[in-house]
């Protein structure tokens, strides 16, 4: 078939035509939601929960600083009510707890309080502290180290995991402890 100049014209206009609109759609479009790395552990969580507290935490598809504060708090007033002393201590980004209570009492307690407070939002709330893009965790772990000089840029994730899993050098220093405490949290502030 042979096109004259005028029809090319013509389907050259219509094309161009077609890919402007085509353009001027896809700038409509909203952007793509970010999603929360954690949005699958999240609902696992609500899919589970058992308390009215629970539920809420999960119900926005988000975990707050607050709503863990609150998890502790609740955590913390359930285990003095068995009168067992506790004191919830900061550590890189998270809680740790510290009482004078035997470990006889502490254990039944908390497994008395730990179901409905933090059972679900604890593991949650400090692996999104210490890895907030749910990335492999030595790999996280290893930046960090990098971050602090306590290896050099070449030391990869599998040197990583066989200094750990033979406990070499490396795993008794200071730095190393921090990182694995929080990799996140060291690796702002180191």
């Amino acid at each position: 078939m042979n096109y004259t100049y005028t029809d090319r014209m013509r389907l050259s206009a219509t094309i161009l035509v077609g890919a402007l609109a085509l353009a001027a759609l896809a700038g409509c479009t909203a952007p793509e939601a970010a999603t929360n790395p954690y949005g699958d552990r999240i609902e696992e969580a609500q899919s589970q929960a058992t308390t009215d507290f629970e539920k809420q935490v999960f119900d926005d598809g988000e975990l707050t600083r607050v709503e863990y504060e609150e998890a502790v708090n609740r955590y913390v007033e359930c285990m003095e009510a068995q009168s067992v002393q506790i004191t919830p201590l900061e550590q890189t980004g998270y809680f740790v707890f510290s009482t004078s209570s035997d470990s006889a009492a502490y254990d039944a307690s908390d497994e008395q309080c730990r179901p409905g407070t933090l059972e679900l939002v604890e593991p949650l709330y400090v692996d999104m502290t210490m890895n907030p893009e749910n990335r492999p965790f030595t790999e996280v772990v290893r930046e960090c180290l990098v971050a602090r000089d306590a290896i050099d840029d070449g030391f990869t994730t599998d040197d990583l995991n066989k200094e750990m899993s033979r406990g070499g050098p490396l795993t008794e220093t200071e730095d190393y402890t921090t990182c694995i405490a929080n990799p996140s949290y060291s690796s702002d502030e180191g």
